[in-house]
Protein backbone atom coordinates (compact mmCIF):
# COMPACT_ATOMS: atom_id res chain seq x y z
CA UNK A 1 0.00 0.00 0.00
CA UNK A 2 1.01 3.36 -0.77
CA UNK A 3 0.12 6.87 -0.02
CA UNK A 4 -0.01 10.39 -1.89
CA UNK A 5 -1.41 13.63 -1.49
CA UNK A 6 -2.15 15.50 -4.42
CA UNK A 7 -1.66 19.63 -5.16
CA UNK A 8 -4.96 20.15 -4.27
CA UNK A 9 -4.12 18.31 -1.10
CA UNK A 10 -6.41 14.98 -1.54
CA UNK A 11 -5.40 11.73 -0.88
CA UNK A 12 -4.69 8.83 -3.05
CA UNK A 13 -3.93 5.33 -2.06
CA UNK A 14 -2.45 2.52 -4.05
CA UNK A 15 -3.71 -1.02 -3.21
CA UNK A 16 -3.81 -4.51 -4.08
CA UNK A 17 -7.12 -6.39 -3.53
CA UNK A 18 -6.91 -9.82 -4.28
CA UNK A 19 -4.49 -9.64 -7.06
CA UNK A 20 -5.79 -6.69 -8.37
CA UNK A 21 -3.93 -3.38 -8.39
CA UNK A 22 -5.97 -0.33 -7.57
CA UNK A 23 -6.36 3.11 -6.89
CA UNK A 24 -9.11 4.95 -4.15
CA UNK A 25 -8.62 8.95 -4.81
CA UNK A 26 -10.58 11.02 -2.64
CA UNK A 27 -13.07 13.17 -4.37
CA UNK A 28 -15.97 15.64 -3.35
CA UNK A 29 -18.44 12.85 -3.52
CA UNK A 30 -15.99 10.13 -1.66
CA UNK A 31 -13.72 7.80 -3.01
CA UNK A 32 -13.63 6.85 -6.31
CA UNK A 33 -12.11 3.10 -6.54
CA UNK A 34 -9.87 3.04 -10.29
CA UNK A 35 -8.22 -0.35 -11.36
CA UNK A 36 -4.90 0.18 -12.49
CA UNK A 37 -3.97 -3.71 -13.58
CA UNK A 38 -5.95 -6.83 -13.13
CA UNK A 39 -4.04 -10.26 -11.54
CA UNK A 40 -0.89 -8.78 -11.12
CA UNK A 41 -0.65 -10.99 -7.77
CA UNK A 42 0.72 -9.39 -4.57
CA UNK A 43 3.88 -6.86 -4.89
CA UNK A 44 5.56 -4.00 -3.98
CA UNK A 45 3.89 -0.63 -4.73
CA UNK A 46 4.07 2.69 -5.02
CA UNK A 47 2.29 5.98 -5.72
CA UNK A 48 3.32 9.55 -6.21
CA UNK A 49 1.67 12.46 -7.39
CA UNK A 50 3.07 15.38 -9.77
CA UNK A 51 2.58 18.86 -9.51
CA UNK A 52 -0.26 18.56 -12.28
CA UNK A 53 -2.55 16.70 -10.03
CA UNK A 54 -1.24 13.22 -12.35
CA UNK A 55 -1.03 9.99 -10.50
CA UNK A 56 2.53 7.80 -10.82
CA UNK A 57 2.61 4.14 -9.86
CA UNK A 58 4.98 1.66 -9.48
CA UNK A 59 4.32 -1.82 -8.94
CA UNK A 60 6.01 -5.19 -9.28
CA UNK A 61 3.76 -7.96 -11.46
CA UNK A 62 4.65 -10.38 -8.86
CA UNK A 63 3.69 -13.61 -10.77
CA UNK A 64 6.61 -12.81 -13.55
CA UNK A 65 8.68 -10.51 -12.03
CA UNK A 66 7.95 -7.64 -13.75
CA UNK A 67 8.29 -3.93 -13.35
CA UNK A 68 5.41 -2.02 -14.35
CA UNK A 69 4.87 1.48 -14.01
CA UNK A 70 1.01 3.26 -14.75
CA UNK A 71 0.16 6.51 -15.22
CA UNK A 72 -2.87 8.66 -15.48
CA UNK A 73 -3.29 12.69 -16.11
CA UNK A 74 -5.33 14.74 -13.58
CA UNK A 75 -9.04 14.70 -14.63
CA UNK A 76 -8.48 11.06 -16.71
CA UNK A 77 -10.62 8.44 -16.23
CA UNK A 78 -8.33 5.36 -16.03
CA UNK A 79 -4.48 4.51 -16.08
CA UNK A 80 -2.48 3.59 -18.80
CA UNK A 81 -0.36 0.77 -17.81
CA UNK A 82 3.58 -0.25 -19.30
CA UNK A 83 6.74 -2.77 -18.84
CA UNK A 84 10.21 -0.56 -17.52
CA UNK A 85 11.71 -3.99 -16.74
CA UNK A 86 10.71 -7.41 -17.82
CA UNK A 87 14.42 -9.25 -18.38
CA UNK A 88 15.03 -11.98 -15.16
CA UNK A 89 14.39 -11.59 -12.17
CA UNK A 90 13.08 -8.34 -11.19
CA UNK A 91 11.77 -5.70 -8.21
CA UNK A 92 11.19 -2.85 -7.47
CA UNK A 93 12.58 -0.78 -5.34
CA UNK A 94 11.52 3.01 -5.55
CA UNK A 95 10.45 5.94 -7.89
CA UNK A 96 11.12 9.87 -7.81
CA UNK A 97 9.60 12.48 -9.90
CA UNK A 98 12.51 15.26 -11.07
CA UNK A 99 11.33 18.72 -11.26
CA UNK A 100 9.91 18.39 -14.70
CA UNK A 101 7.22 15.61 -13.27
CA UNK A 102 9.60 12.94 -15.36
CA UNK A 103 9.43 9.36 -13.41
CA UNK A 104 12.82 7.84 -12.27
CA UNK A 105 12.87 4.49 -11.00
CA UNK A 106 15.26 1.88 -9.16
CA UNK A 107 14.87 -1.79 -9.51
CA UNK A 108 16.72 -4.44 -8.55
CA UNK A 109 18.16 -7.53 -10.81
CA UNK A 110 18.20 -10.74 -9.02
CA UNK A 111 19.37 -12.47 -12.18
CA UNK A 112 22.32 -10.39 -12.51
CA UNK A 113 22.67 -9.21 -8.76
CA UNK A 114 22.42 -5.05 -9.87
CA UNK A 115 20.66 -2.40 -8.95
CA UNK A 116 19.29 -0.54 -11.71
CA UNK A 117 17.88 2.94 -12.59
CA UNK A 118 15.93 4.54 -15.24
CA UNK A 119 14.37 7.24 -16.78
CA UNK A 120 11.08 7.59 -18.62
CA UNK A 121 12.15 9.22 -21.70
CA UNK A 122 9.27 9.75 -24.34
CA UNK A 123 7.89 5.80 -24.44
CA UNK A 124 10.93 4.15 -23.60
CA UNK A 125 12.54 3.78 -20.21
CA UNK A 126 16.46 4.39 -20.37
CA UNK A 127 19.21 3.20 -18.17
CA UNK A 128 21.27 5.96 -16.39
CA UNK A 129 22.78 3.94 -13.74
CA UNK A 130 23.63 0.39 -12.97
Amino acid sequence: MSVAIDPLERPHIAYFHDADLRVASRTDQGWLVTPVDLAVGLGRVSLLADGSGGLHVLYEEYANHNVRYAYRAFGAASFSVEFVATAGDVTPLAMALDAQGIPHVAYFDRSNAQIVVVVKRGTSWTITHS
